[in-house]
């Protein structure tokens, strides 16, 4: 970083002899359009004992001719000229510098000052003893307007409604957030402004420099007080932190926020008050790193954002950047978006070499849980070694949740951990990306096969789905599902049954269980019309149950349609295979339909005593399937009930085998899966009628659709705005019916 405190040539063009009661701070760099303005402002105050000090940052317009006109005006303009841009930091150090007033209020060359402000302000603190006094502000757009918006900017703006003493002045801003730390807008002590200006490290600071700078002044300061006098006209939409579309070299110019950030928290590790101050810290951090992270997503070109991804890792702590992901990225069409716009950041997320798993932990895994799978993870810690650990619940934000199971993962010296997808109190792109720049390896448990959509939302399944190329391996439910992975270039292994759950089926059982992943669609119409068959025949008069991951809105749509059709209406129900409710549900059923060699095959064989028929279509038809479910109702059908109890050590050993080679072709899966335009003509139509309501009003929507995709492009940020609005209209009408 380059020093700004001794690259400074200064040119004073005229001093005052009495040391002036008030110095007022104007850094100028290409505003010499305002200028005019400004210079009247501060040279009509009230308070005649002021020295006003302009300093130009090598302003690229004409603003030096313009300061040197308004200096040969009035003998209080001082003229502090720089031979180098060096941002707006630097410009106000070296006015301090330059400064000799009692107290100092800065000023931007595209504001004004009430003309009576800096005489109240001085009063206020002779009065009361403060080294601060914040005034009231004035804010309206370019065109002079008092819009809405203006109106907040200028309510988050305002002073605080009280005094602060002490330490109470920099934690009323840093941790109680009753007052912003913006330097305009406040008079604050010149002996205030020096230590700060003493304390702050050289470096480059451009955004986030007042929250920075005025981290240090509130640390000195000594006494707070507000004023309610507007005397700062603050004009919207000129600075230069305006949003613009950034190149590769805008955007480095935007991380100077790392310099802000690190230079805070040296200073509180230097004064021994971070561990003290460390949670309003991090909230600081994510909400600077979420603006910046806005940026990346908004404002860079697709072709620059893994390089500009590349250079925040390299330059900041990854952890923070990836945590603040979690709280920024919350829509699914952001977090498919971001997933692809990561890329492979220049190797940083390159898979990793084949290695023996150290100490292991899993997340989640209670002896006494409700569902099945975190019963199965906790009959692995126990036989294998493994350490469980929660995620952490009560956090208030998910990157506090992420970073408190870093901590905890750290504190117990693990190497690798074992994610169950469905544990997760957030998405899993979140949680991968930051336990790799954690140096954590990972093998992820996906909360359902990668072969069909099974959230109501495309976008968060791709999204989730695209997140587990930054996983070490995967934990299949099923070996054709380890197949996959394996090519697509994952490791990948099949989990094994540690532990059978018995469960004692009711005297008065008679229901029917379909087993499986509701979203192959063509099994579970299968099953539903061997149903009917049975229930045609009086040897079914029960529930048809299907308990799967999720279920796809189109193929609960489709079996709501044919239910009618085949008489089936009122006996056919979806349960969530990770309910608490599984286990009562299998209580009921006399016969279990496995709906093919999917992720639910190792489920099923954590149960005994079932009647399992096979239901996939490529070994069976209906009438053969309806045969076998009537056999396994009069209890003729044995189910094979042999059951593994393999050591979760087959998991752990994929960490040493070689990362396998993509296949070709597999290419096209992941394409398929980042192209939200391929994504929204394929799934989005389905989205906004609820499902029991079949297929009703698809030939309406598909009218509209099509007049509405000529304004609003498959993929476009508008179209996802837009069809949100109308799912969440159509989800609260239809609710009421």
């Amino acid at each position: 970083m380059t020093d700004f405190h001794h690259m400074i040539k200064e040119k004073t063009i005229v001093t005052t002899p009495a040391r002036p009661k008030v110095s007022i701070l104007i850094p100028v760099y290409n505003t010499a359009k305002y200028l005019d303005a400004c210079m009247k402002s501060v040279r009509e105050q009230t308070l005649k004992d002021i020295e006003i000090i302009a300093v130009n940052d090598a302003s690229p317009d004409n603003a030096a001719e313009v300061l040197a006109k308004y200096a040969a005006l009035d003998p209080r303009i001082k003229v502090v000229t720089h031979e180098k841009n060096g941002g707006i930091l630097a410009a106000r150090i070296s006015g301090i510098k330059a400064a000799t007033g009692e107290f100092i209020i800065c000023l931007d060359a595209d504001d004004t000052l009430n003309k009576d402000i800096a005489r109240a302000a001085y009063a206020k603190a002779r009065k009361t003893g403060a080294d601060m006094v914040h005034f009231q502000f004035d804010v309206r757009l370019g065109n002079g307007k008092k819009t809405p918006f203006a109106r907040k900017v200028e309510k988050d703006l305002r002073p605080a409604k009280e005094s602060f003493l002490g330490e109470k002045v920099f934690e009323a801003a840093f941790i109680d957030r009753k007052y912003r730390w913006n330097i305009c807008g406040k008079m604050i002590a010149h002996d205030v402004f020096r230590k700060a200006a003493e304390a702050l490290p050289p470096g480059y600071y451009i955004m986030a420099e007042d929250f920075c700078f005025y981290t240090l002044m509130s640390f000195y300061s000594k006494h707070y007080e507000p004023l309610n006098k507007k005397g700062y006209n603050y004009v919207l939409n000129i600075g230069v932190s305006a949003y613009t579309v950034a190149d590769r070299q805008g955007f480095e110019r935007s991380c100077s926020v790392f310099t802000a950030m690190n230079a805070v928290r040296g200073f509180l590790e230097k004064n021994g008050v971070f561990e003290k101050y460390e949670k309003a810290f991090r909230l600081q951090e994510g909400l600077l790193l979420g603006d910046l992270l806005g940026r990346w997503y908004h404002r860079v070109l697709p072709a620059d954002r893994e390089y500009c991804f590349d250079f925040m890792l390299k330059n900041y702590d990854p952890l923070a950047i990836t945590a603040a992901m979690a709280d920024t990225f919350t829509a699914p069409c952001e977090m498919e978006d971001a997933a692809a716009g990561i890329g492979n950041a220049n190797g940083f997320f390159a898979p990793s070499a084949p290695q023996a798993a150290g100490k292991c932990a899993v997340i989640g895994g209670a002896e006494n849980a409700a569902d099945i799978l975190n019963r199965q993870i906790a009959a692995a810690a126990k036989n294998n070694g493994f350490t469980v650990i929660p995620m952490p619940e009560a956090a208030p934000s998910i990157s506090s949740a992420i970073r408190q199971l870093v901590k905890e993962l750290r504190s117990n010296a693990i190497d690798t951990v074992i994610i169950p997808e469905n544990n997760l109190s957030t998405d899993l792109i979140w949680i991968l990306l930051s336990l790799k720049v954690a140096n954590f390896r990972t093998i992820v448990i996906p909360a359902g096969s990668s072969r069909g959509a099974y959230r109501s939302t495309i976008g968060r399944n791709s999204g989730n789905f695209l997140s587990l190329r930054f996983a070490d391996a995967v934990a299949s439910y099923s070996q054709s599902e380890a197949e996959f992975y394996r090519f697509c270039g994952i490791r990948s292994c099949v989990i094994p049954v540690s532990e059978v759950i018995g469960i004692k089926r009711d005297a008065e059982a008679k229901n029917i269980v379909c087993f499986g992943e509701a979203g192959n669609l063509a099994a579970s119409l299968m099953a539903l019309g061997a149903a009917a068959k049975l229930n045609a025949r009086k040897v079914f008069d029960g529930e048809l149950v299907f308990i799967s991951t999720a279920i796809p809105e189109e193929s609960e749509r489709r079996l709501n349609e044919w239910k009618n059709s085949l008489n089936m209406g009122g006996k056919v129900r979806f349960v969530d295979l990770f309910s608490a409710g599984v286990d009562a549900e299998l209580a009921k059923a006399a016969a279990v339909i496995e709906a093919g060699d999917d992720e639910t095959t190792a489920k099923l064989k954590f149960f005994s005593g079932m009647n399992i028929v096979n239901g996939n279509p490529a070994n069976t038809d209906m009438d053969t399937l309806a045969d076998r479910t009537a056999s396994a109702l009069r209890g003729e059908y044995t189910a094979e009930t042999a059951v593994s109890t393999a050591s979760w050590q087959s998991v752990t050993d994929v960490m040493s085998q070689p990362q396998p080679e993509t296949t070709p072709g597999a290419g096209y899966i992941f394409a398929r899966y980042q192209s939200d335009a391929e994504v929204s003509l394929l799934y989005e139509r389905y989205a906004i009628v609820p499902p029991r309501d079949g297929d009703t009003f698809h030939s309406l929507y598909a009218f509209f659709d099509k007049q509405l995709a000529r304004f609003f492009p498959a993929g476009s940020r508008k179209r996802h705005i837009l069809f949100a609005g109308l799912r969440c209209i159509m989800r609260k009408l239809f609710r009421k019916g």
